[in-house]
Parts: C-alpha cells; sequence; structure tokens
C-alpha cells in the first residue's frame, strides 16, 4: 500500500467516514474532502517519513561501525597486526580491547533491529543472532556469550589466557558472517532512506500541483 494510501485510509477511519468513495453520495464525499486537511496529510505523512528516515540513519551507522570492527578480526586466515603485536609482545590487552568494542558495535546494531522495522530488518535481527550459531561453543571457550535476546558479552578474564590460534581461527568466522549481514543491512537501510526521501518529494511536488484536496484524492 502506499503511504498516500495509508494515511487517506487512517484518516477515513478516525472521521468516520467510507473508506471506498466511488458509490458515496456527493455530500459525504465531500465531508471526507473537507476533512482530508491538505496539510494535515502532508504533516502526518512528513512525521511518519522522519521517524523511517531517522531509523534507516541510525541501521547505516551501527551498520557501518560493525563493518569496520569486523574487519580487525576477518582476516582470512592472514597474519594481521593485532595477532603480530599480541605473539610478539605476549600483550592480549589489544586483542581484548577490540574484542570490547566488537561486542559494542554488536550490541548496538541488534539495538538498532529491534522494535517494528518491517519484515526484512527483522529478518536481519534474526540473521545476526543466528551469526554465531557455528562458532557458539568455541565462542564461549575464549570468553564470548549471547544473552537469551541474543546480546553479546565478554568475559575479559578469559580473554586473558586464551590461544591465539584458537581465537583467531573461531573469530575469523564469526567476524565474517557478521561483517557480511552488517554490509547488507547498511545497503538496505541507505535504500530504504532514499525512497523515503524520493516518496516525499513526490508528495510535495503533488500537493503543490493540485488545484484542490479533491484533485489530490482524485
Amino acid at each position: 500500500m502506499r503511504v498516500t494510501d495509508y494515511i487517506t485510509n487512517d484518516m477515513s477511519k478516525k472521521t468516520g467516514l467510507p473508506l471506498y468513495m466511488n458509490n458515496v453520495e456527493g455530500t459525504n464525499k465531500n465531508r471526507l474532502i473537507d476533512a482530508l486537511d491538505k496539510k494535515k496529510v502532508e504533516d502526518d505523512f512528513e512525521d511518519l517519513s522522519s521517524i523511517d528516515v531517522k531509523k534507516s540513519k541510525e541501521l547505516q551507522k551501527t551498520s557501518k561501525d560493525m563493518i569496520d570492527i569486523a574487519d580487525i578480526f576477518d582476516t582470512d586466515g592472514k597474519e594481521t597486526a593485532i595477532y603480530e603485536d599480541a605473539r610478539k609482545n605476549g600483550d592480549l590487552s589489544g586483542i581484548i580491547k577490540k574484542v570490547d568494542s566488537f561486542a559494542t558495535k554488536y550490541n548496538n546494531l541488534l539495538q538498532s533491529l529491534e522494535g517494528d522495522n518491517g519484515e526484512l530488518f527483522n529478518f536481519y535481527r534474526d540473521e545476526l543472532k543466528n551469526c554465531s550459531t557455528d562458532v557458539r561453543d568455541a565462542l564461549k571457550n575464549i570468553g564470548i556469550e549471547f544473552n537469551k535476546k541474543g546480546f553479546m558479552g565478554v568475559d575479559e578474564n578469559m580473554l586473558e589466557n586464551i590461544d591465539i590460534d584458537e581465537f583467531k581461527n573461531c573469530m575469523d568466522v564469526f567476524s565474517h558472517k557478521v561483517g557480511f549481514l552488517a554490509g547488507r543491512i547498511g545497503q538496505n537501510a541507505n535504500a530504504t532512506e532514499e525512497s523515503l526521501s524520493n516518496r516525499y518529494d513526490a508528495l510535495g511536488n503533488m500537493f503543490s500541483q493540485s488545484g484542490s484536496r479533491y484533485d489530490f484524492l482524485g
């Protein structure tokens, strides 16, 4: 259903007037036209759009943050700086700091996907929770667990005693899945924002070009 149709139908219900006007007498039809005040429809659509655009922007940011931190651990088997430093100095503090950041970004993205964001983003929320399925036991062994709602927690004491190779292999798999999914989420959030912006612009043009509220309703 188009957004304009949604607003029209919603306002029709609020006024207690029939939804479909083809067989309605002229007097009642004029009542609906009067009820559908042009400024009110514009304001309602702008309110709906601003909420959805805000959510889309939030998802774009949290998904990008997730990609950036996931890239650090998604090494594709290569020995990157974070592991080289840990092996050389015997100091795991750099890894622990990045894991804490990973958990924060992961939880922020999951939180952004919570609520009524539409079927696609609800699907992504469930898929994000499933990213750890194949390595959940391995993650638990290195100090990374998930609560009943899917949010990620870190046991720094366990991380201080990890085997670097075991950790690296586990995080390679997990971070690759999370980073890939975050990329998809960001792309769809961007597309959603652009779609909403285009539809609002089209609605604005429709109002500015319309000679009357009757023209708007068709």
